[in-house]
């Protein structure tokens, strides 16, 4: 599965595109233009189909 790490320290664009969306928190996944806040396994394995 193929994925992107951006660090909002070292990336400012990440940091702004996190910002703009009155996101302030870390880590953010994005699957499919979702935007996830936090580790939320079951969302993630839902989206990524893995949910049993």
């Amino acid at each position: 599965m193929a994925f992107r790490v951006r660090n909002v320290m070292a990336d400012q664009d990440a940091a702004d595109f996190l910002e703009s969306r009155d996101i302030f928190a870390t880590p953010v996944v994005s699957i499919d233009g979702e935007l996830i806040v936090g580790f939320r396994r079951e969302r993630i394995d839902a989206l990524l189909g893995l949910a049993g």
